[in-house]
Parts: C-alpha cells; structure tokens; sequence
C-alpha cells in the first residue's frame, strides 16, 4: 500500500498546483478595456483619442476647454467679473494670482489629469503597437501630440513656467 498511496499522493499534489494556476489567472472585467486591447485595432485607438476630445470639450467651466477660454479672457483682462462674485477660483483668474492648487475651477488639475495624461498614454500605446495600420498610426499620434501642446498653451499662458510631463511614469 505504501507505493500506491505515494502516487495517489503524488497526483493529489499535481492537481492541486495545476488547479491553482485558474485562481490566480484572472480575465479582465467585461465592463472595461485593457490598456493593451485599445491598440489592437484601429477602431478602439480612434475612440481613446476621441474619448479626450469628449472630456475636452464636455468640461466647460469646470476647467475644460471651454472653461480655458473664459479662464485666458479673465486673466488678459478681456473680461471682467460684475461686482458680487465671490467664486474665489474665478477671482484668482481675473486677479493674475493662480498657483497650481486653486480652489473650484481648475483649469490645471484637468489640463495633466484629462488631458496631458492620457495623450502621453496614448502615445506611449501607439509606439508599442503594431497592429495599426501606419496611416491611423501617423493620424493619432498628431491628435495626440495636438491634445498635450494645445494643453500646454493655456497652461503656460495661465499660470508661467509649468511642468513638461511627455510620459505616463510619475516620477
């Protein structure tokens, strides 16, 4: 009995490490993408692209496109606030005295988390790829390059010397 319960022992402990391997494998959830999956063909590399176009412009005042248009107007004096607004985020503006921590509209926090940050991660995508085809290839990385210099005109012209971050690693 000693030699079969050695090897019914052996295949228990075969299985079981064999068993554990789908435990620690797990899938990606279906709700969402993998980095890796967006490059794979030229359609879902579009939308990531088109997804920072989408924040950019559905943002308004809270900091977005839209809102760095009314953001540049107050800083150049272009327009001017009426009396009775106490928004200190809109006075910080039309008063020239930013710092990258303004309180409620902050045209910085989402100029490098919405739109700098994923054009880096967009870019650094498209290097790896290789199953797109060169021309969307060439097409996405302007987009993208576009999207962080148009971003870094209003951040320069908003607040002066400001980070020049041209990757995704936070160090």
């Amino acid at each position: 009995y000693g030699d079969l319960l050695k090897k019914f022992i052996f295949v228990l402990i075969i299985i079981g490490i064999s068993s554990c391997k789908k435990l620690i494998e797990v899938d990606p959830p279906v709700t969402s993408t993998n980095a890796d999956l967006v490059f794979q063909a030229d359609e879902t590399a579009i939308a990531a692209v088109n997804g920072i176009w989408s924040n950019m412009s559905s943002d308004g005042a809270s900091g977005g496109l839209t809102g760095a248009s009314l953001f540049c107007g107050l800083s150049s004096d272009e327009l001017s606030l009426f009396n009775g607004v106490t928004d200190q985020s809109f006075i910080a503006y039309s008063t020239n005295s930013l710092t990258a921590i303004n309180p409620g509209n902050d045209f910085w926090t989402s100029a490098y988390s919405k739109y700098v940050f994923p054009a880096n991660a967009i870019l650094e995508g498209l290097e790896k790829s290789t199953k797109l085809t060169s021309q969307i290839k060439k097409e996405l990385v302007g987009r993208a390059k576009f999207i962080r210099a148009f971003s870094y005109f209003y951040l320069v012209n908003l607040y002066g010397d400001v980070p020049l971050v041209l990757t995704t690693d936070y160090k």
